[in-house]
């Protein structure tokens, strides 16, 4: 990635309400060259998706759980099944596989500590080779940015 593909991201990730034709300006691109451009850093791997980003709060998901999850084997087929499943289930905002004393780590929102439970007793105890689960609760956000640093 050069300087000016760089620039790009940066202010791609930045301004994300602003026309193309408004970003190309930003860096000094004409449209043309700066779709091709962003086509480009797309295909290359560089740009994953496009999101809003909505208030967790005001939608009413007022509880953010880390759960640490150990998982019975660690096969390549236990560890397939466990992240297809996962991947199912939209409260599990992220998943991450880890080193060590957790195979893996859920960040998961939902509603109340009640709510969570029983998402917990349902969904999350049921996951395909999962041995044994410790959820902690968020107290407070301080950050959460969705911003790589370019």
């Amino acid at each position: 990635m050069n300087a000016l593909e760089e620039r790009i991201l940066k202010h791609y990730q930045a301004y994300p309400d602003l026309a193309l034709s408004e970003l190309a300006e930003k860096v000094s691109m004409s449209n043309s060259a700066f779709w091709k451009r962003l086509r480009k850093l797309e295909a290359d791997g560089f740009i994953e998706g496009r999101e809003n980003i909505l208030n967790q709060e005001a939608l009413g998901l007022k509880v953010t759980v880390i759960a640490e999850v150990k998982l019975a084997k660690n096969t390549t087929q236990a560890l397939n099944e466990f992240e297809a499943a996962v991947k199912k289930h939209e409260k599990i905002l992220s998943c991450y596989v880890m080193s060590g004393d957790s195979d893996y780590l859920l960040k998961i929102v939902d509603k109340d500590i009640r709510d969570y439970e029983r998402f917990l007793r349902e969904s999350l105890a049921n996951l395909p080779y999962v041995s044994s689960l410790k959820s902690s609760f968020a107290l407070k956000c301080v950050k959460n940015s969705t911003h790589l640093p370019i």
